[in-house]
């Protein structure tokens, strides 16, 4: 609905009103205020354009060309209505005291209207909303960018946060400069930086924002070490395993010596709090620095990193991926027992129905299939199977508890194992392993079956 309203101004009393402005302004704004009494738009509207036209100079004017913008986005001419809200809000934001004097309130009103006109713009026509803020050249302003501008770079922001097109967002947050509000510099410095991160990694990104963090401009302690976190991340899946190292050396030594000075200091529990956090991101740096050490097969340099970590960081929340990656080290030196008492120490330790517990089942199983343990590793499975609320692992257990049957001699047990995946976890990234193992089956039922366990080996997935 229109939320159009004129001044109540009785215009034979003009005292208020200067030599610059016409007795015909006045006239045409009367007409106007008359014609959308009786909800005559167009006439309202010819009036209105003819006032901005012929009479520019008056301080009508301004208050005409919002009104006008009104008219035209309430009738869906977005673009129209906007352009000339734009053209004119510098005359009323903020409105000189003789336009507040005529229109009391009138910045506010426009203000508003000016940030709706811009929310409901379609997406269709945010191109020229572009093409109109870059003729403004707000690069060059930063800090005096003109509130319509201002407002026109805060909604194209967030139209591409919204369709995850960070980079552009990013770069035109950048540009409100001293204009950008708390809340728009947390997603300038760090949010939208560490979400271009893992969206699609690259070396202009992690050189661009550890220029950044090398200025020590913006942001918190906290924040700068999650985003080296998150810059050592995408080193490594770039390959550049060397600069992901020194990522993660430099954010333990920042987080180390931090934690040195805030021992000495705490004195609340806002304190205690940011300890605590500091302590899970080392915890956090010398696990990724673990997990380099196993993408270089150093998994003896891992193993004595991650067994001084459990010592260390004993209270860290995510605790039990150490002994995940100890038991994938482990298993990879052999030495299953060992690997074996990790996965326990998950088990007992975690909740009933928990992700990592169910993974830490399905890896017992793996581990006792590599040692050709079929029914053992049958059980484990099936423990895992059970784990209600976690179909990612109760499909992946089901297709190694299948191989079991298979080695077991137990082909129609195997074979209801791999359909149920098929019916039950058609979204599994399994499911069409268990395909293709019910089709060589079923192809496999008319010939006699004398191949013996002895002649088969196991199919084993990679342990996680």
């Amino acid at each position: 609905m229109l939320t159009f309203w004129l001044p109540l101004i009785l215009w034979s009393t003009t005292g208020q009103l200067d030599a610059s402005t016409s007795s015909q302004a006045v006239v045409l704004y009367q007409q106007a205020a008359k014609a959308l009494r009786s909800d005559q738009r167009s006439e309202a509207a010819e009036a209105l354009e003819q006032l901005v036209r012929d009479h520019a100079q008056s301080p009508l004017a301004a208050l005409a060309a919002v009104r006008l913008s009104e008219l035209r986005l309430s009738s869906g001419q977005y673009q129209s209505g906007l352009e000339l809200l734009i053209e004119w809000s510098t005359h009323v934001l903020p409105a000189p005291k003789k336009l507040e004097e005529l229109d009391p309130g009138v910045s506010n009103r426009t203000e508003k209207l000016l940030i709706l006109a811009l929310t409901k713009m379609p997406n269709d026509k945010m191109n020229w909303l572009e093409q109109w803020v870059e003729k403004q050249n707000p690069a060059k302003s930063l800090g005096k960018t003109q509130p319509a501008v201002v407002f026109a770079i805060r909604e194209l922001s967030g139209r591409y946060v919204a369709n995850q097109e960070f980079d552009k967002s990013l770069r035109w947050l950048e540009l409100l400069g001293d204009s950008a509000t708390d809340q728009e510099r947390e997603l300038r410095d760090f949010q939208l930086p560490l979400r271009l991160l893992r969206q699609k990694p690259s070396r202009q990104w992690i050189d661009e924002f550890n220029q950044r963090l090398e200025s020590h401009s913006t942001g918190s302690l906290i924040q700068h070490a999650v985003l080296r976190l998150s810059m050592a991340d995408a080193y490594r899946q770039l390959g550049e395993v060397e600069l992901a190292k020194k990522q993660l050396q430099q954010v333990t030594d920042q987080l180390t010596a931090a934690a040195e000075r805030q021992k000495t200091t705490i004195t609340s529990e806002g304190q205690k709090e940011q300890i605590r956090t500091i302590a899970d991101l080392q915890a956090t740096a010398c696990l990724r620095t673990a997990e380099l050490f196993v993408y270089e097969s150093n998994f003896r340099g891992a193993t004595e990193l991650l067994a001084n970590g459990l010592k260390i960081y004993s209270d860290y929340p995510a605790l039990h991926e150490f002994r995940f990656l100890l038991a994938r080290c482990a298993i990879a030196d052999i030495e299953f027992q060992v690997a074996t008492e990790q996965m326990q120490q998950v088990v007992e330790q975690s909740q009933p129905g928990s992700e990592h517990r169910s993974r830490a089942l399905w890896t017992l199983g793996e581990i006792e299939l590599l040692q050709r343990n079929y029914q053992q590793a049958y059980q484990y499975y099936g423990q895992a199977i059970l784990s209600s609320g976690q179909p990612h692992w109760q499909a992946r257990a089901l297709l190694q508890q299948a191989k079991c049957s298979e080695m077991l001699g137990q082909g129609g047990e195997a074979m209801a194992a791999y359909r149920r995946i098929v019916d039950e976890f058609a979204q599994s990234d399994v499911v069409d392993q268990a395909n293709h193992r019910l089709k060589l089956m079923q192809a496999a039922q008319p010939r006699s079956s004398t191949a013996t366990k002895q002649n088969q080996s196991p199919v084993t997935s990679e342990v996680r």
